[in-house]
């Protein structure tokens, strides 16, 4: 056997298999920081969903705020937004249905005047029939009716003037009862809308919110037990950092090989010759090789098991990997989808829509109040006319109360007059009629003017301040719906950014497959020089049979082998040489054990 190439052989078996043990020894710790780098922020990540830290099961640290802390937050906001809208709502409420009244009680007051207007229109028309006929009277009258004539003509004119207004005000009176109306169902349907608006709100606020969070909360559950899950890679990594200790023994074991090649190859050379070796040389030769045999096959058995080991924990490693990245994407789909269509997504467009809706509604609010506080300013300042025109009358009434008087001394002082008396006293009897026709209706629009144009004036005046109240609180919900669309696409980010394990991570376990398969090439190189030994054992074996020896028989050699195997480290090693040797050896320590000399 040329054991100088078989040693040459073993050296590069010996460098090849230190180098990779070395180079997995040296990338593994990095392969462990890296990997609770990975769970580290993945953790941290989970964390920032839930308020939860899946590294330590504890709460986030001070100065964390979590996605579920926030919607827990901003709901309170809102539900405080909504709590003080409703009590606002409630006081306008009572305003509102105070003004109603008012405009009932003002409008059914006003209804009246139509009677009283139809009554003075009729006496100035009976009045405007008699100045007629009184006129023709005094016309008939001569010079001495002259006087006469001058009043009745002045009493046509009044009773005209009188019976214009009266249109006048029977328009107005209309006009002002039909946008009185108008007025009040505005009032009404905004007290409609404020019971309809609040009926349910906190429930549909609430129910929404509900919902969000409890998507929130599954999504943050499922983002920890995925995190958690992951963290099951830490025990194939570990065991991968514990094969690597095995090579300790291969090379302890493949030193010992070493030390018998030391002992073989003098030998070996002194009897390059089969056919003319010392018997006792080739005994020697023969136990050295089946002791290195032996060794070696310990090796084999070492660096299968190790592989084996490599080959299935990183297999667990990237199942576990895999595993969870496909649970991760199945995560984000169904919590939010390509297009928004997944749960999560949904929920927070409804709670967005919610909100929106109730914003979109509290801007209608505020149009029709204002509205509403511009319509009354208009209506209070034309229900202020009404006042005008009954002062018209108050200067007629009193202009009929002179003609009145002037007529009764006319008559007085014109005897041929003394046919009119009986239509002076009817005259008199109309002007009264149409006094208190009028001081009734100037009452009664002024009660009117009382009982509704300060309520609305005053409901304008204070509209301002709740218009204001009411813009606020808008103002606050918009900013809800802004933060929660917001929140929507920092959860959604940071989903998508979600990773089980850094890109470092993944490259190196790809890095360590590969190194496995090199681990295959170097059993290969193993059982090549395995095979040598072998076929130098079986050489000395043959020798020695055919010179008529067994091949268990001991040469002079013997205490010179148990010298050698005084120098192995591995108590399995020694047990072996002793049975090849026939010799016994102390109980010592087993293979994977390290003895001292």
């Amino acid at each position: 056997m040329a054991t100088g190439k078989l040693r040459s052989r073993l050296r590069t078996f010996i460098s090849d298999s230190e180098r990779l043990f070395l180079n997995y020894g040296e990338k593994y710790p990095a392969f462990v920081r890296e990997m609770k780098l990975s769970l580290d922020r993945s953790g941290e990540e989970a964390a920032t969903l839930s308020g939860t830290d899946v590294r330590a099961g504890s709460t986030v640290r001070k100065g964390e705020v979590s996605v579920e802390m926030i919607l827990s937050d901003l709901f309170l906001e809102i539900k405080k937004v909504i709590a003080e809208s409703v009590e606002n709502f409630q006081n306008l409420h009572v305003r509102d249905a105070a003004l109603f009244d008012s405009l009932s009680r003002g409008m059914n007051t006003l209804a009246g005047l139509d009677t009283i207007i139809a009554r003075i229109k009729d006496d100035s028309i009976e009045m405007e029939l008699i100045s007629l006929n009184a006129m023709t009277v005094a016309l008939k009258s001569g010079h001495a009716g002259k006087a006469f004539s001058v009043i009745t003509d002045e009493l046509k004119r009044l009773s005209s003037r009188t019976i214009a207004l009266t249109d006048q005000l029977t328009g107005d009176e209309k006009s002002i009862l039909e946008s009185f109306r108008k007025y009040r169902a505005e009032v009404e349907r905004l007290e409609h809308f404020q019971t309809d608006f609040f009926a349910g709100l906190d429930e549909r606020i609430q129910t929404e919110f509900d919902n969000l969070e409890t998507d929130i909360h599954a999504l943050s559950s499922e983002v920890s037990t995925l995190v958690s899950s992951s963290r099951e890679v830490e025990t194939p990594v570990r065991d991968i950092m514990e094969t690597v200790q095995v090579h300790d023994i291969v090379r302890q074991s493949l030193n010992h090989v070493g030390l018998a090649l030391d002992e073989l190859e003098p030998v070996s050379n002194a009897c390059s010759d089969r056919q003319d070796a010392d018997t006792d040389d080739m005994i020697f030769m023969r136990q050295l090789a089946s002791l290195s045999l032996t060794m070696l096959a310990s090796v084999r058995t070492e660096l299968a098991t190790a592989i084996g080991r490599f080959t299935d924990r990183s297999g667990q490693i990237l199942h576990i990997v895999e595993s969870g990245e496909k649970c991760r994407r199945d995560l984000l789909d169904g919590s939010f989808g390509a297009d928004d269509s997944g749960r999560a997504s949904r929920s927070f467009s409804r709670a967005v829509g919610t909100l929106s809706s109730v914003s979109n509604q509290v801007a209608s609010y505020m149009r029709t109040k204002e509205s509403i506080s511009s319509n009354g300013k208009t209506l209070a300042e034309t229900v202020g006319s009404l006042d005008i025109r009954f002062k018209e009358f108050s200067k007629i009434l009193n202009r009929f109360r002179t003609i009145d008087v002037a007529s009764r001394i006319e008559v007085a002082k014109q005897s041929v007059l003394g046919s009119m008396s009986d239509t002076v006293v009817e005259m008199s009897a109309l002007t009264d009629r149409i006094g208190g026709d009028v001081d009734e209706a100037v009452l009664t629009t002024r009660g009117f003017i009382e009982e509704t144009r300060a309520s609305m004036l005053s409901y304008s005046a204070v509209s301002g301040n709740e218009t204001d109240i009411v813009e606020r609180a808008g103002e606050r919900l918009f900013e809800a719906v802004r933060r929660l669309e917001q929140l929507k696409e920092s959860i959604k980010s940071s989903a998508r950014n979600f990773t089980l394990f850094t890109p470092e991570f993944i490259g190196m376990l790809e890095d360590t497959s590969r190194e496995i398969r090199s681990m295959d090439a170097l059993q290969s190189g193993l059982d090549e020089i395995m095979a040598e030994f072998e076929k130098y054992r079986q050489s000395c074996e043959d020798c020695l049979v055919r010179r008529g020896l067994s091949p268990q028989d001991e040469g002079v050699h013997s205490e010179r082998f148990r010298e050698i195997i005084e120098r192995f480290t591995i108590y399995t090693h020694k047990r072996a040489a002793a049975d090849l040797g026939g010799f016994q050896v102390e109980t010592g320590a087993s293979l994977g054990e390290v003895t001292f000399f």
